[in-house]
């Protein structure tokens, strides 16, 4: 699934981000401006792995969410 799809013309959509990237995104942003947190992000390849980890969940709830 796509977040941000847009429309060029009348028969062209541009596809936008992932819906999972944009999750991840978010999640990376909360963690990042948290005063608490407890992780010490001392390599951002935990923090993206970290960040996608929670993205997949979203996914996982999202779809168990839509059947």
């Amino acid at each position: 699934m796509k977040a941000f799809p847009y429309q060029t013309n009348a028969l062209s959509f541009q596809q936008g981000m992932d819906l999972r990237d944009w999750f991840a995104g978010l999640a990376m942003q909360g963690e990042l401006a948290s005063q608490d947190s407890e992780n010490n992000w001392d390599s951002c390849d935990r923090l993206a792995n970290y960040a996608y980890s929670i993205a997949n969940a979203m996914m996982k709830a999202r779809n168990e969410n839509n059947q």
